[in-house]
């Protein structure tokens, strides 16, 4: 049974974690008791001071002295038991002592080198089942088990190295970065560059587009007179053929295809007209009256810009 609070060990203890877990009291449980209970318990004899209560029942005179005792239970100062130990204060470990003992190491060297007590390390061999412990079973177990751990000096070394590694790794970024700048430097160059060709190009694009617009035009407009000359052909090819004029400085056969010759026309029309009206519309009607037989389209041309100086007139 486990000592109470306050209590001091007089036995040996045979099994501690159990004697760990049972220390202390349990979880407190309340019931309150009904009058006719109450009752009963009262009607009970009274023990003198020597005896027990039956069935352990301790029945409170008052509230206050259930509260008294209350307080007196929970006042009462716990016994702090002492951490348990998994090695001992200089730092050695199991792991430690098994890789020593693999390299050859003795107990009794292990215990100086590590400033033990005398006799004090067979304690932690017996406590981490090590007992009977050799160079081979070390190493055996170095092989099954995870990597050596690693001490101090070793991680001071590692430290040393890391650092380095972090400087050279440092220095070499650092020259790859200015690497990376220069190539970058001038990739934006040639990108610079290559922006300012296309803009080149695509304003000469846009040039040759105009100039082939205005040129289809042109060709479009040739195309139609071409068609206009050749359609005034075909008239012509199929019209009688025009005989030779008897008196082509006085009376040209042009001039007098009817029964009015063209001047008598002219006359008849700038009848009461002056100046550059007469003349516009002499010019007009000649070319007019000559078209078929003479320069085609472009009397018809002519007759129409004097058309057009009189309408501006």
């Amino acid at each position: 049974m486990a000592p109470r609070v306050g209590e001091k060990y007089s036995t040996s203890i045979p099994k501690r974690e159990n004697e760990l877990k049972s220390l202390g009291h349990g979880e407190v449980i309340r019931y309150q008791l009904s009058e006719e209970e109450l009752a009963k318990y009262r009607a009970l004899p009274v023990p003198d001071k020597k005896g027990k209560l039956p069935v352990g029942v301790m029945i409170s005179k008052t509230d206050s002295e259930q509260r008294r005792r209350t307080k007196m239970r929970y006042s009462k100062e716990t016994i702090a038991m002492p951490a348990v130990k998994d090695g001992p204060g200089s730092g050695l470990t199991k792991e430690i002592l098994i890789e020593e003992v693999a390299k050859g190491e003795t107990l009794s060297s292990i215990e100086k080198a590590w400033g033990l007590k005398y006799n004090s390390i067979h304690y932690w061999v017996k406590k981490w089942d090590l007992k009977g412990i050799t160079q081979a079973k070390a190493q055996d177990m170095l092989s099954e088990s995870k990597p050596p751990v690693i001490r101090e000096k070793d991680m001071q070394q590692n430290d040393a190295v890391k650092a380095e590694v972090y400087q050279q790794t440092t220095e070499m970024l650092k020259k790859e970065k200015s690497a990376l700048e220069e190539d970058l430097t001038k990739v934006r160059s040639e990108l610079e560059q290559a922006v300012s060709k296309i803009y080149d190009l695509k304003r000469q694009l846009s040039l040759s587009r105009e100039a082939n617009c205005d040129l289809k035009d042109k060709y479009d407009l040739l195309l139609q007179e071409h068609e206009e000359y050749k359609r005034t052909l075909e008239e012509l090819k199929g019209s009688p053929a025009v005989p030779e004029p008897s008196d082509p400085v006085n009376h040209p056969l042009h001039y007098t295809r009817g029964d009015i010759e063209c001047i008598d026309a002219i006359e008849a029309a700038t009848a009461g007209l002056s100046g550059r009206e007469a003349y516009s519309t002499g010019a007009a009607i000649k070319y007019l009256w000559r078209w078929k037989y003479k320069n085609g389209r472009e009397d018809l041309q002519k007759a129409a810009w004097y058309v057009n100086r009189l309408i501006g007139e």
